[in-house]
Parts: structure tokens; C-alpha cells; sequence
């Protein structure tokens, strides 16, 4: 019997400073994120680093579903844009 991977949830929280959700996303795999302040992430092969206003990093307006791909990184950091929050990413199905 073969066992399927499932990749997992996480809620992290969102500061002033640059943090991964510490979870490998897996290519083929979309993923939702939705953060409850507005914020700015970053998503690479290893290590990315999130930093609020760089044009290198997408913006997401607080409480909006954002769809990312595993394909494109394994990693993703998150960092406020002006108030803590808490955020969460998860696969979509």
C-alpha cells in the first residue's frame, strides 16, 4: 500500500521581522496564504528574506487569499508592512 504525502498547514506570526512559515512547499502543490495585517512575502529555493516595500517581494493587503505554487520556491518569509498579525498558508486541494 502506497501512503500519500500530505503537505501540512501553519500559522505563524507576522512582525517587523523577516520569518519563514518553516514548511517546504512541494512543486505540483498550489498553496493559499491569507495574513490578518497587511504584509509582504517572499518565496525562494532556500533561506528567502522577506523585506516590507521591496519591490522584489509581493504585497498582500490584509484578510486577501494570495495563491502561490511550490513550483516556484520551497520557501516562503513573510514580514508586516506596518502592524503585527498572524498568518497562515496552507495547500489547496
Amino acid at each position: 500500500m502506497r501512503t500519500a504525502i500530505v503537505p501540512q498547514c501553519k500559522a505563524i506570526n507576522v512582525t517587523n521581522a523577516s520569518t519563514e512559515f518553516g514548511l517546504t512547499l512541494m512543486p505540483n502543490i498550489d498553496y493559499v496564504i491569507v495574513s490578518s495585517t497587511a504584509a509582504w512575502i517572499k518565496q525562494a529555493a532556500s533561506n528567502p528574506v522577506a523585506v516590507a516595500g521591496d519591490p522584489a517581494n509581493m504585497y498582500i493587503p490584509a484578510n486577501t487569499l494570495i495563491y502561490v505554487s511550490g513550483d516556484n520556491g520551497a520557501e516562503i518569509a513573510i514580514i508586516r508592512d506596518a502592524a503585527d498579525g498572524k498568518a497562515s498558508i496552507a495547500p489547496v486541494h
